[in-house]
């Protein structure tokens, strides 16, 4: 359909006709003919808009002042992919894009935009793609959900300046969900019966719920994770009215983190991360104050949990993370150290539902918090016994802000995990973690 959109919005050439090509492309020969080229037909027809040509496996659509040429390849070998690499299109559909090199599709991108001619150059050209979710840590999971590559990301600005992203995802929501697309054209209980039908966890994430399947390299500190059920789908707004807690952890690479409790519900609203090694005096002055001074300008209350560690003192100038904190206004302190009581109180609010909403919110911005409770945040195997795993999740460029958020949601979650029939406590109750404080206010961003 996205095609055929194309086909009908193309400009007229000098002859009257809306000329396009385009490439639909499938891993395989048989799953072409037997998946692709049969759906494309179910919708459009040949004899109704076109021809179909067998042999040449191409689709020639032509109705009312609409030329548009269809070349159908799968990509069983070398000749193949040569053939591909040198057609002249308009622009291409990747069906079931996981399952392509990913340099078949970054050789695409060199061809689209060259057919019609630049003096007939179409309003809109590119590669659309739709599959199931890859696994995590594969090049498409990378390419949507990480630091775009450098090769693209020069060309970011110039298609900024054309009036369009480079880069767009669409996620499909869960087929058990109330947002469920075509249940209407699927058997009743086609989802439920998958299941029941024996298929793995991954099958089923992949599926089913439409998410990424589970990295190999570990386990998850936190499979209660949905994306579709915890991730926002338009960015979360800050509440001026109502204390920013913030969560930091130290080291060489610190993470801040930045959220909000609203009715019992928590909400992350930003993240701050680095990659380079950077001392926290240098953090906070280049980083953290700046950040604060950005999106949360108007936040005048605030309380800060971090590692616990951080009242120890340096070996350099013996002063402690805590004290370079309150030389510029911060009053830190420290979120409960105990792993167990981390991860038990956040696992608390992901499984918790209020009012039929989740527990604790995201917003999409959080890319490294939402890749961590995904999975990169994860405990690996040891090396001794395969069949064991470390007690720890592994430090990764993701554990860092994880540990930051894992500090203020046990700050005030711990004494309610702690008593099966007790509450979440309220901002400023007295615990051992959370004793009512007068907050300051940073001048630096206030």
């Amino acid at each position: 359909m996205d095609l055929l959109k194309q086909a009908i919005n193309q400009p007229p050439d000098d002859t009257g006709k809306r000329r396009t090509r385009f490439a639909i492309i499938r891993n395989t020969a048989p799953q072409l003919r037997d998946t692709t080229i049969k759906t494309v037909h179910d919708w459009i027809p040949p004899g109704i808009a076109g021809k179909w040509m067998k042999s040449e496996k191409a689709f020639n659509l032509q109705f009312g002042d609409v030329e548009s040429e269809w070349l159908f390849r799968a990509l069983d070998d070398a000749d193949d992919i040569a053939n591909l690499m040198s057609l002249e299109i308009t622009s291409c559909w990747i069906n079931e894009y996981r399952t392509i090199d990913p340099m078949v599709f970054a050789g695409v991108l060199g061809r689209v935009g060259r057919f019609p001619k630049k003096k007939f150059v179409p309003p809109w050209y590119g590669v659309v793609m739709d599959s199931n979710p890859p696994d995590e840590g594969d090049f498409f999971y990378k390419l949507f959900e990480e630091e775009m590559p450098p090769e693209m990301k020069q060309y970011e600005e110039v298609m900024a300046r054309v009036g369009r992203p480079l880069l767009e995802l669409y996620r499909q929501p869960s087929g058990l969900s109330e947002d469920a697309e075509n249940a209407e054209h699927l058997p009743e209980n086609y989802y439920q019966t998958i299941l029941i039908g024996g298929h793995n966890e991954d099958y089923i994430r992949k599926h089913v719920h439409g998410e990424y399947g589970r990295s190999q390299e570990g386990q998850p500190v936190y499979p209660d994770f949905r994306y579709d059920f915890h991730v926002s789908r338009t960015p979360l707004l800050v509440n001026p009215n109502e204390p920013l807690a913030i969560g930091l952890d130290f080291g060489l690479t610190p993470a801040a983190c930045f959220a909000q409790q609203h009715h019992g519900r928590w909400m992350i609203l930003k993240e701050l991360t680095t990659k380079e090694p950077i001392g926290i005096e240098r953090f906070i002055e280049s980083k953290l104050n700046p950040f604060l001074g950005m999106y949360f300008p108007d936040c005048k209350e605030f309380m800060m949990w971090a590692d616990p560690a951080g009242n120890q003192r340096s070996q350099v100038d013996e002063r402690t993370c805590f004290q370079v904190l309150r030389k510029f206004g911060f009053v830190p302190r420290g979120g409960p150290q105990d792993l167990t009581t981390r991860v038990g109180s956040l696992t608390r609010v992901l499984t918790r539902q209020v009012d039929g909403m989740p527990g604790c919110i995201i917003d999409p911005s959080c890319r490294t918090i939402i890749n961590g409770l995904r999975g990169r945040y994860r405990y690996k195997q040891k090396k001794t016994d395969a069949k064991d795993w470390n007690p720890t999740p592994e430090k990764n460029h993701e554990s860092h802000v994880m540990d930051a958020l894992e500090y203020v949601i046990g700050a005030y979650e711990a004494p309610a995990l702690r008593s099966a029939n007790a509450r979440p406590r309220p901002w400023g109750a007295n615990n051992q973690w959370n004793k009512p404080i007068q907050p300051k206010i940073n001048a630096a961003w206030g």
